[in-house]
């Protein structure tokens, strides 16, 4: 706790102080170029549930966050890029008691944004090195995202308000070609927030617009491809082992698995010459993935129960919004959306803890299969932006202790949603 308080002291500080050096010459403390966020946002979680069970309403939901990014030309052909951000959270309510109405913790985290060396080829490849925040597909404002925000064996799906992306840890090869009409990615990223902590993916991303009003996205990845630990990516015992009834071999679950992914886009507006409506307007898009390819006679047996799909929407605002993003999902999982076992001391590849029989709800996870969102932006002088949202997502609930967070997602009867306002602001 001190330590991250000391880092929000020393985050606040430098904000302050490179603020004062506006009076020299290169435009920056040292020839770095500098830019921060602050925001702040609050909302209510209207109906909800805690890990499949206790039944919510109208919880306050509350969290400051400041952002400071530090970007440095050391060569022509080298830049290095650090950032921090800090945040005060509230519990969303307190665990210890299982009380909603006690009075929240209030919390501070302090955690890299963004550590990286670019290094620049021509305008033919960049490499990035270090942690960096990845997004490859511009029309996903909450859903969606599935390269990055799934995990394969279980097959669960994370998202966070108004941040669809994902900070990674690794080497990041990055190519555009044909003025950004063809691009292609590798990434090759180290485990950081889920067990098995460490093992190392292998992805592919690319697009495609044969058209400026479509876009063709695509990609793959091999999810805990290189293992640190095989006896952690492989775990061999009770509950992971069977025999395959055709072959008669013993196959062992594992969390390395494969994840394909595909998306499109269809800007309708750039068939016609019409300056009435914004740039984000009338746009439809789509995303698919598969979360693992191979089938397990346990618990995932069947492909079609792996296949989350997102489509939308952006709605015209004729300019006076930045965007109106409507968005819905399917994604027809059995079990609970549910990364506990990730956290476990030996964490078991399988979607539920104990197994079929572990208490769960099969009503409330037969109905849990479809998500939607409504997001909104408005942004003022290119510094100062109101966001707001109303979701039925895959919204997680924020405690400070991990022995009382809830990994399962928080919405998942029909009736459960919640609503998000926030204020940005940045230089």
């Amino acid at each position: 706790m001190m330590f991250r308080r000391f880092g929000l002291i020393i985050l606040f500080l430098t904000a302050a102080f490179v603020s004062a050096d506006n009076e020299n010459a290169d435009g920056g403390f040292l020839g770095i170029t500098w830019s921060g966020l602050g925001s702040l946002e609050a909302g209510q979680l209207v109906k909800w549930h805690y890990r499949g069970g206790t039944q919510l309403d109208h919880t306050w939901l509350q969290q400051s966050k400041v952002r400071l990014v530090a970007h440095k030309e050391i060569t022509p052909w080298l830049n290095v890029i650090l950032g921090f951000e800090g945040a005060q959270w509230f519990d969303t309510y307190d665990k210890f008691s299982n009380n909603p109405f006690e009075i929240p913790q209030n919390n501070y985290s302090f955690i890299i944004h963004q550590s990286e060396a670019v290094i620049h080829i021509e305008d033919l490849l960049k490499f990035h090195f270090g942690v960096f925040p990845y997004k490859y597909n511009p029309e996903a404002q909450n859903l969606g995202e599935y390269l990055f925000r799934t995990g394969a064996y279980p097959g669960f799906i994370i998202n966070e308000f108004d941040f669809a992306i994902a900070r990674l840890t690794g080497f990041w090869i990055q190519n555009r070609l044909f003025d950004g009409k063809l691009t292609n990615d590798v990434i090759f990223n180290m485990e950081t927030d889920f067990k098995p902590y460490r093992d190392i993916s292998a992805s592919y991303i690319g697009s495609y617009s044969p058209h400026p009003a479509i876009t063709i996205g695509y990609g793959i990845n091999f999810t805990h491809l290189i293992s640190v630990y095989e006896s952690s990516t492989t775990p061999k015992s009770a509950g992971t082992q069977y025999i395959d009834s055709s072959s008669h071999d013993s196959v062992s679950l594992t969390f390395r698995g494969v994840k394909p992914m595909v998306r499109l886009t269809f800007d309708i507006k750039r068939f016609f010459d019409l300056p009435i409506f914004g740039p984000e307007d009338l746009k439809f898009y789509g995303e698919m993935a598969i979360l693992g390819v191979k089938n397990y006679q346990l618990y995932y047996d069947t492909l079609t129960q792996r296949i989350p799909i997102m489509f939308g929407v952006n709605i015209p605002t004729f300019k006076g919004l930045d965007v109106v993003a409507l968005q819905f999902e399917w994604y027809g999982s059995p079990y609970p959306n549910n990364y506990q076992n990730a956290f476990s001391i030996q964490p078991p590849p399988r979607p539920i803890p104990d197994g079929p029989q572990s208490g769960y709800s099969d009503y409330i996870y037969r109905n849990d299969n479809w998500k939607w969102s409504l997001y909104a932006k408005k942004t003022v002088a290119n510094s100062f932006s109101i966001i707001g949202q109303v979701a039925r997502d895959h919204f997680r609930t924020h405690v400070k202790y991990p022995y009382n967070v809830d990994r399962e997602e928080g919405l998942s009867e029909g009736k459960h949603w919640y609503w998000m306002l926030k204020v940005a602001y940045g230089f």
